[in-house]
């Protein structure tokens, strides 16, 4: 049986995040625990797994697609409310997320799911594949039509399945 909580060394060990970054996203509202528990006077934060996937993919967002940390934060909410009636265990169903900016320097975001082009098997390089690549292209130009074809000045793919598994086997790792 898997865990439902985890504490906040679990979550820095399992992402590697500096615990006074971690305190700063905190503080500043980057973040958020679901889970508060009171210990006589302190209220002690812990993370579900969810939360984890979410400051996985926070961390991710700024990191490697050099994202504003308000903007993702403001993505990682929207994702969470988005997947909350979703079981942790059926997450894969949002496996691909596309953050679209316009010239004005807004964000977008289009979720995606690739079941059916070989991420439900487990493939870790079902992005990269030559055949999955043409059907990348066609959801990225679906996610332009449907905003009402605007000019883009960057597209940012994230392989949230990828995300998913690293957070899996690290924290899962130290359990």
């Amino acid at each position: 049986m898997s865990k439902t909580e985890y504490q906040l060394k679990e979550v820095l060990n399992a992402l590697d995040i500096p615990r006074e970054r971690f305190r700063e996203w905190l503080l500043r509202g980057y973040i958020k625990p679901s889970i508060q528990k009171a210990q006589g006077t302190r209220i002690i934060n812990k993370y579900s797994l969810r939360d984890v996937y979410g400051i996985a993919l926070f961390k991710h967002l700024i990191e490697k697609g050099h994202f504003p940390r308000n903007e993702a934060a403001k993505f990682v909410t929207e994702w969470f409310e988005q997947t909350i009636r979703i079981p942790v265990a059926a997450l894969n169903l949002y496996n691909i997320l596309i953050f679209l900016q316009d010239d004005t320097g807004t964000y977008f975001c289009q979720y995606f799911s690739i079941h059916g082009l070989g991420a439900e098997k487990g493939d870790s390089d079902v992005i990269r594949s030559q055949k999955n690549y043409l059907r990348l292209e066609a959801i990225r130009a679906q996610a332009m039509m449907e905003t009402e074809s605007i000019d883009w000045q960057n597209i940012f793919i994230v392989n949230f399945q990828k995300i998913k598994k690293s957070v899996d086997s690290r924290l899962f790792k130290a359990s």
